[in-house]
């Protein structure tokens, strides 16, 4: 027994097939769905046991060397082969026999594999499986090469612009023919395979094919075999015939390959016919043409026209070149015009001096192409005389130069508008024919972008393009210049004022317009400047009234309150008169909170400053008014993150917060309304610090905000400038002081408010006030 063991070993080490032992730890179950089962095995497979022609097949020496590897290491999950054999697997109840699987060596290459492997169950679960496998890459590389190049046979049959047949020697009868070879024939793939030529009339006579048959046998190859095909349709095609033998599955057969030459002889009489026009055209042209030898210069023809701008006759020219009749004044001129043609093989328009037969000397352009005659490379030119043209460019260029340095240099945009008429005359739009810097400044966009644009489909001031239409069209026709100063907004957006002037020309109208936005900005901040004078003076009249009035009245309610809590303290207990003296004392201390307000709105008050979190003051005063708001007010606080940090009286800002959350309250008219309390830090110009109410003197920055916003019924102009007055109120049981508190809250610690808010979409509130870190 242990003898024949010994075999067995020996058989397995010595085999040239792979065999190989699986070990699963964990078992897979097999009472799961397949895709699961399968990703089990991939995931607790390893090799238990491999002969060496197993290790080789990996790229290793020894089976040893492959011991406890995992599954998922050799296998290609991804690919379908390998997923599709391993469900093959699982449904042969844990068997296969010469099942496919692509796998990888240990250098990473795919390999393909033919296995046989049988299972180990145990309690319903795989545990173990046995199985040899073939290394089967190389056979299956084979074939797939053979594949491809049976379909690229196939292709280059089928595709060829040729017209390709394969037919039996012996009977003739075709096998294949491809795609052109029906069209030609005007026939089915039916129609055609099975049948001989001759029985679909396509060959003239029997004899002409024969006498190609016999080519073949003979020669083995047929060349360039004049042949008329019959079309269906009674016309017919010139073919040069090519024909092959070849064996196909053991049978000799011919392979007839046909080219269409219709074309090439109708090419023929076409260019015989081309080159009657060509000399045609030539001596009819009215440019000077000449036709001469590239080797030698030769003319082997030139115009009329040539002849006359030389000054000598056709004949006189003919046979001599350019340098025998004087024609160009120097070598340097010759060659200068004749670089690019050297190089290139082609020239347009190069600028030349040439001499005529009486000495002058004349300016050309020299365009021409090299090209070949009867094999012999030949030079085609037009040499065109602008001695005339260039004076007149000249003068225009030095007219253009001076309106140019005029208008660039030039302070104000200016713009050349050429007219743009419909079929009927009527002007419609404007085209850009010139700008200068200034305007191309002020319009935001490069001078290539506005040249040749319309008006209409790109006003270069960003303003509605009709009224300006319109205005140029009545100076344009009515010849009368227009002027004009109006608002626009440039590519930021920016408003702008301009001063325009039109003067109208022969085809256009010239454009001159002057950036006044400084003039009105200036005006506008004169404007600004005596409002906010004015106001400010109002406020600070009112503060000082109202701070008078405060300090008398605070004299006054002190002795009122005092005297009210002596005379309960000297009252016994139970007494009747009690209750009317608390409510002196109650009412004196409302009278002195009123005074506190006033005191707040004119600035007076002792003020404690510390570093505060803006976020815990919002809270804390959002929590406290909740209750005392009415049961269909929401209030909703979104608090910005990091929290802001100020320098400011913990009181007063509490004050302020309450003061703006009551008054969003009490300007929602209906039942139901909501409130929005905001916290965070912003960024603010110059431009947005002066339009804020206490904000003209302050510096730009990064500032704290707290921002409260109400649907309610917004608020008109009028009220707007007086919201911040005391006394001054819209609500029927309100006092007027709520606002002002918060104004003078806000002046005593250098901040700013902003009010936006209109008829219909209720208010918001923007307290900005100076930011400021925890201290050490």
């Amino acid at each position: 027994m242990e003898r024949e063991l010994q075999h067995f070993r020996d058989l397995v080490a010595h085999s040239s097939d792979g065999i190989y032992r699986l070990d699963f730890d964990p078992p897979v179950p097999l009472d799961v769905p397949v895709a699961e089962r399968v990703e089990a095995l991939l995931a607790r497979g390893r090799i238990g046991a491999a002969n060496d022609a197993m290790a080789r097949m990996y790229g290793w020496q020894s089976g040893a060397q492959m011991r406890g590897r995992s599954v998922r290491e050799l296998l290609v999950a991804e690919d379908p082969v390998t997923r599709a054999s391993l469900e093959a697997f699982f449904a042969g109840g844990c068997r296969y026999e010469d099942v496919e699987s692509v796998e990888r060596d240990r250098e990473g290459r795919r390999r393909v594999f033919v296995n046989t492997a049988t299972g180990t169950l145990e309690g319903g679960r795989l545990v173990a499986a046995w199985g040899t496998q073939r290394d089967v890459t190389a056979e299956r590389d084979a074939l797939e090469r053979l594949s491809e190049s049976e379909q690229l046979f196939a292709a280059a049959f089928q595709d060829s612009p040729s017209g390709l047949s394969i037919s039996s020697l012996e009977d003739g009868r075709l096998e294949a023919v491809n795609d052109t070879f029906l069209e030609w024939s005007g026939r089915t793939r039916e129609e055609v395979i099975g049948r001989t030529s001759i029985e679909l009339g396509l060959w003239p006579d029997a004899g002409s094919r024969r006498r190609l048959i016999d080519g073949v046998l003979r020669d083995g190859i047929v060349r360039d075999f004049p042949h008329v095909l019959p079309t269906r349709d009674g016309g017919r095609l010139d073919l040069r015939l090519s024909a092959r033998r070849i064996v196909v599955g053991g049978r000799p057969c011919l392979l007839l390959s046909g080219e269409n030459v219709t074309e090439i002889e109708r090419a023929h009489r076409d260019l015989a016919e081309k080159e009657r026009r060509f000399a045609l055209l030539f001596h009819a042209n009215p440019g000077p043409l000449a036709l001469s030898r590239l080797a030698d210069g030769c003319f082997i023809d030139v115009n009329r026209a040539f002849a006359e701008t030389v000054g000598l006759r056709r004949e006189d020219l003919l046979g001599k070149s350019a340098i025998e009749i004087g024609l160009w004044p120097s070598a340097e001129d010759r060659n200068r015009a004749f670089a690019p043609l050297v190089e290139h093989g082609r020239a347009l328009r190069v600028p030349a001096r040439v001499r005529r037969a009486d000495g002058e000397i004349r300016e050309a352009r020299i365009s021409g192409i090299t090209l070949q005659l009867e094999g012999e490379p030949c030079l085609l030119v037009l040499a065109e005389d602008v001695t005339e043209l260039n004076r007149a460019q000249g003068a225009l260029a030095e007219s253009e130069a001076r309106l140019r340095a005029a208008t660039e240099g030039s302070l104000d945009a200016f713009m050349l508008l050429d007219a743009v008429r419909d079929e009927t005359g009527r002007v419609v739009d404007f085209r850009l024919a010139g700008i200068n810097q200034v305007a191309e400044r002020l319009s935001g966009r490069r001078r290539e972008e506005l040249l040749g644009g319309s008006l209409l489909g790109s006003c270069p001031v960003h303003r509605s393009p009709t009224p300006l239409i319109d205005h140029y069209r009545e100076a344009f026709e009515s010849g009368r210049p227009w002027e004009e100063e109006f608002e626009i907004r440039d590519r930021g957006l920016r408003r702008r004022w301009l001063r325009e002037q039109v003067v109208p020309l022969e085809q256009g109208v010239a454009i001159w317009a002057r950036d006044v936005t400084e003039k009105h900005a200036a005006e506008e901040e004169r404007r600004r400047l005596e409002a906010e004078f004015h106001r400010g003076q109002r406020l600070e009249s009112l503060g000082l009234l109202a701070g008078g009035v405060a300090h008398d009245f605070n004299n006054l309610l002190t002795g009122i309150l005092g005297y009210a809590e002596m005379a309960l303290r000297r009252l016994p207990a139970g007494a009747e008169a009690a209750s009317p003296v608390r409510e002196i004392a109650s009412a004196a201390q409302r009278a002195a909170d009123l005074t506190q307000k006033m005191l707040a709105f004119a600035g007076g008050g002792a003020l404690t400053f510390a570093w505060i979190s803006l976020n815990e003051v919002v809270e804390e005063m959002v929590e406290l008014a909740r209750p005392a708001l009415p049961a269909g007010r929401r209030i909703e606080v979104r608090l910005g993150r990091p929290a802001p940090g100020l320098e400011a009286d913990a009181t007063q800002m509490r004050q302020v917060v309450l003061n703006l959350v009551l008054n969003a309250s009490e300007a929602i008219a209906g039942e139901r309304g909501s409130i929005e309390v905001e916290t965070g830090e912003v960024y603010c110009e110059t431009e947005r610090l002066a339009a804020a109410v206490l904000g003209a003197e302050l510096a730009e920055g990064r500032f704290a905000f707290v921002r409260v916003v109400d649907d309610g019924a917004g608020m008109e102009e009028e009220v707007r400038e007086r919201l911040f007055e005391p006394f001054f109120t819209t609500k029927f049981t309100g006092r007027g002081l709520g606002l002002a508190a918060v104004l003078g809250i806000v002046r005593a610690h250098h901040g700013a408010i902003e009010v936006d808010s209109e008829p219909g979409r209720g208010a918001a509130f923007t307290v900005l006030l100076p930011l400021a870190q925890p201290r050490a």
